[in-house]
């Protein structure tokens, strides 16, 4: 009786046989991978495309009722320009309750501008007695202006907003802004002494100095005795003033 002798595989083949199967299942796996983020990206792109297509129909939808409100706003108009002109009796009524409503947007629109003044207010603290400059305009030109003082406060009106006193200006106490206001500091000199140059006269040695130091010209009048001040100008402007 004869036995067939089973042939036992190479295991550097079987290796090789295992590391092919390996790679197989891990490219299976990446195509897998590949195929579920291939999905979900066409899906958050079909969810995108409806959310864009909600977003211009609502804005489609707004714009109509925009006009709709415009064109029953213009008709409301038309009638009461048109009852005015007939000399309808309740054309006093529509005026009043025309300028009830102007007045009430305009108390509305008043309220909104301060309240987005106060939020950019800075966190600042005065106090009674303290000397402070203010931004107010400049006299003869409206459109501009800048900071004047220093003045006193008087008092605290409320969390964004002083009373300081301004004898200089034809309201002689004014309530003003915290934000138009910063703290006066003894050390520099005030707003309408920058720039300013001054002749000296000294009368003891008969001379005429020159000089647009501000402390220098305080120095020459104390050392001179009895000092004029004939001209004050504008330094780089060169426009004379009588001082």
């Amino acid at each position: 009786m004869s036995h067939s002798r089973t042939q036992v595989p190479d295991p550097q083949v079987a290796l090789e046989i295992e590391k092919v199967k390996l790679q197989a299942m891990q490219l299976k796996l990446q195509y897998e991978l590949a195929e579920r983020e291939s999905t979900k990206l066409k899906i958050q792109q079909h969810e995108q495309d409806r959310e864009e297509r909600g977003a211009e129909r609502v804005r489609a939808e707004r714009l109509q009722e925009l006009h709709i409100q415009e064109a029953r706003e213009q008709r409301q108009h038309e009638l009461q320009v048109l009852q005015l002109q007939q000399g309808n009796p309740t054309r006093g009524g529509t005026l009043e309750k025309v300028r009830k409503y102007a007045k009430e947007n305009l108390k509305n629109a008043q309220a909104l501008m301060k309240s987005d003044y106060d939020l950019k207010a800075k966190a600042r603290e005065f106090h009674e007695g303290d000397e402070v400059l203010a931004y107010f305009p400049i006299p003869g030109s409206s459109l501009s202006a800048k900071y004047h003082g220093p003045y006193t406060v008087k008092r605290k009106a409320d969390e964004f907003n002083y009373i300081i006193n301004t004898p200089d200006r034809r309201k002689t106490t004014q309530l003003v802004h915290i934000n138009l206001l910063k703290a006066y500091l003894t050390q520099e000199p005030a707003p309408d002494q920058l720039g300013l140059a001054c002749n000296v006269i000294n009368t003891c040695k008969d001379e005429t100095l020159e000089t647009s130091d501000t402390n220098m010209c305080s120095s020459l009048i104390q050392a001179s005795g009895v000092v004029t001040l004939p001209e004050v100008w504008w330094c780089g402007e060169g426009v004379d003033s009588n001082g």
